[in-house]
């Protein structure tokens, strides 16, 4: 009776982990969807068009002419209209209107899908401590982006029709980050100790194995942590670039205009007033495009490096397949992440950025982010079971499984 009370319990607990990953993974799905709803609204020049932050009030759009007037009023006392958008029509507000007002719309909704269920599996018991921290830790990033992106909106309604690059970046890298923690707990939460690295490497060659593996992912992991911090850089200096629209310049490649190192690089030094005072120069555009195509050529190069690494070790047998294939989706996010860059440039004109390309650009920055992640976690897993505790950090609570009452 009490092993199959215990089988019974086993089976609960798995269903409570299931339950959690299927509403992380929605998490997850609906944050991808918001990274490509901000990508529209930036490129499109929609976000300045709604002028108040009303989290509850505002949850509804105007519902009459006599509202949609009082919303493009407010809009035409702000610099963007008058300054860029005077001869506006109220249908061309509308326009711009509700890419911004989806994108907030899908942010509340967001909260929604997370506070509920959140509320629910803490009542039943199934989230832990350390689970417990890290969804707190994405409701305090959640709070975050919403603030910052209320503080860069408002960067835009002072004297500039633009809102600050530095800002948006910080709005994008808070996205990055509640993505990449979600992500990460998904990974964790679906951890099966009978799938454990050391189990593979068992066998004809375990001993062998064992002893290499401690030097050779030493150095799969120290190389990973280097191309995740360049990964990070280059999404930072992308949001420098979306924020100065300086995909607009330089439609060519590999040259810039024609030249690989273009005029004007680093002349002015450190672009202080970008941050102060929020004016975008041209030499600000072009030290920032220069920068984020040197970096995509570095990110190529460590891809590489990072596959030649990983076959290595693999055919030493310090590491399995999965390690494998998760490096080759690596290499193939930033080829692709290198292919929608290029694209861009070449497609986009002084007139206007090229939509398509310019949003899968900035979706698949989170996809590279998210293929790093997974090939972190499973180095990291192998650190583990060479010696170290399993990482069960983020498994939802067993002590706590749905009670069995007994017959």
């Amino acid at each position: 009776m009490s092993k199959r009370l215990g089988l019974v319990a086993k089976f609960a607990i798995m269903q409570a982990n299931s339950w959690i990953r299927l509403w992380l993974w929605t998490g997850i799905f609906m944050v991808l969807v918001q990274v490509a709803i901000g990508g529209i609204t930036r490129l499109t020049d929609s976000g300045l068009s709604m002028t108040t932050w009303e989290p509850i009030t505002g949850a509804l759009p105007p519902m009459n002419e006599e509202a949609w007037q009082r919303a493009f009023e407010d809009y035409r006392r702000y610099p963007e209209f008058y300054k860029k958008n005077a001869d506006f029509s109220l249908a061309e507000f509308k326009s711009i209107f509700w890419w911004e007002y989806i994108h907030r719309a899908w942010a509340r909704l967001i909260g929604v899908v997370f506070a509920i269920p959140f509320i629910f599996f803490l009542a039943k018991g199934y989230i832990n401590r350390k689970l417990g921290l890290g969804l707190l830790g994405v409701m305090l990033l959640g709070a975050a982006q919403a603030l910052m992106g209320w503080i860069m909106v408002k960067s835009g309604m002072i004297d500039s029709p633009w809102v600050s690059p530095y800002r948006l970046t910080m709005h994008l890298l808070l996205a990055l980050a509640i993505f990449g923690l979600l992500y990460r707990m998904v990974l964790a939460l679906g951890q099966n100790s009978s799938d454990s690295p050391k189990q593979a490497l068992q066998g004809s060659k375990g001993a062998t194995a064992r002893d290499q593996t401690g030097g050779s992912t030493r150095k799969l992991r120290r190389l990973l942590g280097v191309l995740s911090f360049f990964v990070l850089i280059q999404i930072a200096y992308g949001g420098l670039m979306a924020g100065s629209d300086a995909a607009r310049h330089f439609n060519s490649w590999p040259t810039m205009n024609g030249k690989y190192i273009p005029q004007g690089l680093f002349a002015e030094g450190l672009e202080t007033l970008t941050i102060t005072e929020n004016r975008i120069k041209p030499g600000f555009i072009v030290n920032v495009q220069f920068i984020h195509r040197f970096l995509a050529l570095v990110l190529l190069g460590l891809g590489l490096w990072l596959i030649w690494s990983v076959r290595k070790a693999f055919a030493q047998g310090a590491i399995d397949g999965r390690h494998v294939q998760a490096a080759n989706w690596v290499l193939l996010a930033i080829a692709l992440q290198f292919s929608l860059g290029v694209g861009t440039i070449l497609l986009s004109s002084p007139a206007q950025i090229h939509l398509p390309l310019g949003v899968l650009h900035q979706f698949f920055a989170f996809i590279l982010t998210g293929t790093l992640i997974r090939l972190h976690f499973l180095l990291q897993d192998m650190r583990a079971s060479s010696g170290s505790p399993p990482l069960r950090s983020f498994q939802s609570n067993t002590q706590a499984a749905p009670r069995i009452k007994s017959a």
